[in-house]
């Protein structure tokens, strides 16, 4: 199975993301995008519970200018590991394509 990581952008529409994607993708959420969830009053119970994993990128970054930090972890990591990017923002779609990483538009 392949991996995708869920960019932050998309959090309030996460149980709409793992309902169409499990089973395709084992899905990933950043450290900070967890942080940023939390902060919004977003609930990752139900994603949690459904399988989607926690990781962290484990090297220290600056954010991509016009990045968030969520944002920026978010494609760093999918970068890194070679993951898929699922992200509904066209600006983080630019960034990621010119990074090299495999996005999904949502």
């Amino acid at each position: 199975m392949e991996y995708a990581v869920i960019s932050p952008n998309l959090f309030k529409r996460l149980d709409e993301i793992v309902e169409k994607f499990k089973g395709k993708y084992s899905l990933i959420i950043t450290t900070s995008g967890l942080s940023f969830a939390l902060k919004e009053g977003i609930d990752v119970d139900k994603a949690l519970d459904e399988g989607v994993k926690v990781l962290a990128y484990s090297h220290k970054f600056q954010p991509l200018e016009g990045l968030s930090i969520e944002e920026t972890e978010a494609l760093l990591l999918a970068k890194d590991l070679n993951y898929y990017l699922i992200t509904a923002d066209d600006k983080v779609k630019e960034f990621a394509e010119k990074e090299g990483v495999k996005v999904i538009v949502f």
